[in-house]
C-alpha cells in the first residue's frame, strides 16, 4: 500500500470481465468511440487511433469518460499523448499505449490520464499531470505523489467527480499560459502552484529578494569545477550557501552530490575563513537521507517546499541555515 497526503491505494482483487456484452460505445459530441479488442480497447477521434491495452469497456470507464465528458474534458488524445510509435501505423500500434488520455483540447496538454498505475482493467486511481498538483491539493482530496517518472499525482476514482466540479477554464488557461511560454510562469504560481524544478527556482528567488543588503545577487546555475550547482549564495564576511532544489522526492543521490559540491576547490577558495554550507530544498525526503543530515557535525540542511500564495519553506534535517541567515 502507498500513501501520500492521504491516498492510499488498495490493491483490489481481480475482476474477470469476460461475460462482457458491449463491443463499442460512441460518444457523438465529442467524436469519440471506443472498442473493446479482448485485451485493449481501439480508441479513435478526430482521425486518430491508438489501443490502450490491458483496458476493457466496463461501466466504471464508461463513467470515468462521461464524467469527463460532463466537465469539459473532451480530447482524448494530444499532441504527443500517446506518442507517434503508439499511433495507428506506428511501429507500436499493435503493442498499445499504457493511457487513456483526458484534455480540454487536443493542442493543449494532458489533464489526467487512465494509467498502468491504476492496474486495468480495474481502476484504482486516476492520475493527475503534475502541473495541475496544486488544483488537487486545494481540492481537499487525497492524493499520492508519483515519485518517479512524471512525479504525477493520484486520487481515488471515487473523487474524480468531485475535483473535476472545480476545475475551472482558468486553471487550465494558466498550466496552458506555463506550458506554452515559461515567462509567464512567475505570474500564474498563485494559480497552479509549483510544477518544475523551474518554477521552485523562480519562486526561490522571487523568496530572497526579501534579503539583506549582504547577500550579492544570486548565481544561478553557474559552472564550478566542471560541476553546475542551481543556486550559489555569497553573504558577504558571513558564509557561502550552495543550494540545490529538486522539485520531487529527494535521495540520497542529491545529498551526496551537494556534499561533493561543498569540497569543490574552486568554492573552498572563494570562501576563505566563511564556512560554505549545503541546503537541499525538495518535495520531501526519504528516512535515509533524513538520518544522514541529522547526524552531528553535518553541512547539509534540508528544507521541504510548499506554496500557498508565495514559496514556504520548513526545515526538516540539519541546522536552520536559511532562518540563521535571515533568509527565510
Amino acid at each position: 500500500m502507498t500513501q501520500d497526503h492521504g491516498f492510499a491505494i488498495r490493491r483490489a482483487p481481480r475482476k474477470q470481465y469476460g461475460d462482457l456484452t458491449m463491443i463499442t460505445r460512441d460518444w457523438p459530441a465529442t467524436g469519440l468511440r471506443m472498442t473493446d479488442l479482448g485485451n485493449a480497447i481501439l480508441v479513435e477521434q478526430d482521425g486518430r487511433r491508438y489501443k490502450a491495452r490491458k483496458w476493457r469497456l466496463t461501466d466504471e470507464l464508461i463513467a470515468v469518460v462521461d464524467t469527463a465528458v460532463r466537465h469539459g474534458l473532451t480530447a482524448n488524445w494530444v499532441e504527443g499523448h500517446p506518442s507517434q510509435p503508439y499511433l495507428e501505423g506506428g511501429d507500436h500500434f499493435e503493442v498499445g499505449s499504457h493511457h487513456i488520455t483526458f484534455a480540454r483540447r487536443h493542442h493543449e496538454g494532458w489533464v489526467f490520464v487512465l494509467s498502468a498505475q491504476a492496474k486495468p482493467p480495474s481502476i484504482e486511481a486516476v492520475g493527475f499531470s503534475r502541473k495541475y498538483w496544486y488544483f488537487v491539493h486545494c481540492s481537499g482530496k487525497p492524493y499520492r505523489w508519483e515519485h518517479a517518472g512524471g512525479h504525477n499525482v493520484f486520487v481515488a476514482p471515487s473523487d474524480l467527480e468531485a475535483i473535476l466540479s472545480k476545475l475551472d477554464n482558468l486553471t487550465i488557461d494558466a498550466v496552458e499560459a506555463a506550458r506554452m511560454d515559461p515567462r509567464s510562469r512567475a505570474t500564474v504560481l498563485p494559480k497552479i502552484g509549483i510544477t518544475s524544478e523551474y518554477e521552485l527556482e523562480l519562486a526561490f528567488l522571487e523568496h530572497l529578494k526579501g534579503a539583506p543588503r549582504s547577500l550579492e545577487a544570486p548565481e544561478i546555475r553557474v559552472p564550478c569545477d566542471g560541476l553546475i550547482p542551481d543556486v550559489l549564495l555569497d553573504i558577504r564576511g558571513t558564509a557561502l550557501v550552495v543550494v540545490e532544489l529538486k522539485f520531487s522526492r529527494a535521495s540520497r543521490a542529491e545529498l551526496d552530490q551537494l556534499h561533493g559540491y561543498l569540497q569543490l576547490p574552486t568554492m573552498v577558495r572563494r570562501a576563505g575563513a566563511r564556512p560554505i554550507v549545503g541546503v537541499l530544498v525538495a518535495r520531501s525526503f526519504g528516512d535515509e537521507i533524513t538520518r544522514a543530515a541529522s547526524a552531528p557535525g553535518g553541512r547539509v540542511s534540508l528544507y521541504t517546499f510548499g506554496y500557498e500564495a508565495g514559496l514556504r519553506l520548513q526545515i526538516v534535517a540539519g541546522r536552520a541555515v536559511l532562518e540563521d541567515l535571515d533568509l527565510l
